[in-house]
């Protein structure tokens, strides 16, 4: 590792845990809207012109913790490329696209350190229903961020054991569509360069969001956040 950063992790001895059943396998977000977002048992929508998926951007909210007492948020995770419609009802897709990420790393006693890399995932979908709202089942099939300014070795992948669910939403308005859509991502940390891995104790929550430069979509996102805040803590009748 390089002079810049002080990341360590412990040896872990555990075992690795059981394969879950599941369907078949197929710089900076703003931090008020993660904080909104994750306040709502609803699912939080964004206006995009086109009814493609995966969304355009996605925030962490929340944290993964490892056995190495290493704690791990993915900030941001952008798509380069490679979105596009759903399948159509019943239909299945999987895609494989290129990612830009923002990570922050926890060591217990020390501070935050902030790294950005390149990346994959492979996303799978399925068409559940027609709606309104159209429903598309989705999991995380794959995702490796390794490079950029992370510390030499340190890679983070979705776990190649345990199912990374999600759902997206879609539904037509004036314009364009609002579209829902969030992965559970287990991970797995690695300090040797993919020698040994740390499972995360918990996934990690990535919400859609819009396009990085959609200053007046993320208002519109935000007036609503805060609109049904309001109406949630008002007293009935």
């Amino acid at each position: 590792m390089d002079g810049r950063t002080t990341l360590s992790a412990s040896s872990y001895s555990g075992g690795r845990p059981s394969r879950r059943i599941s369907a078949p396998r197929g710089l900076f977000a703003i931090p008020v809207l993660a904080l909104a977002a994750s306040a709502f048992s609803g699912a939080f929508e964004y206006f995009d012109p086109n009814p493609w998926l995966p969304s355009p951007r996605y925030i962490g909210l929340s944290e993964t913790t490892y056995p190495s007492q290493m704690k791990v948020s993915i900030m941001t995770l952008d798509p380069l490329s490679g979105r596009g419609p759903a399948p159509p009802l019943g239909g299945t897709f999987t895609s494989t696209l290129p990612v830009q990420a923002v990570l922050t790393f926890t060591r217990l006693g020390d501070p935050p350190q902030t790294f950005q890399c390149p990346g994959d995932i492979r996303v799978f979908m399925h068409t559940t229903s027609e709606g309104p709202p159209r429903v598309i089942q989705t999991e995380m099939l794959q995702m490796n961020l390794t490079g950029g300014t992370l510390p030499q070795g340190v890679i983070v992948r979705e776990s190649p054991v345990l199912v990374s669910p999600g759902v997206s939403t879609i539904r037509t308005v004036q314009g364009g569509y609002m579209i829902s859509s969030f992965f559970d991502v287990f991970t797995e940390l690695s300090m040797d360069g993919g020698q040994t891995w740390h499972p995360g104790l918990q996934p990690m929550r990535l919400q859609g969001v819009p396009e990085p430069g959609s200053a007046a979509a993320l208002a519109v996102g935000m007036g609503s956040l805060l609109l049904r805040a309001r109406r949630r803590r008002s007293p009935e009748g």
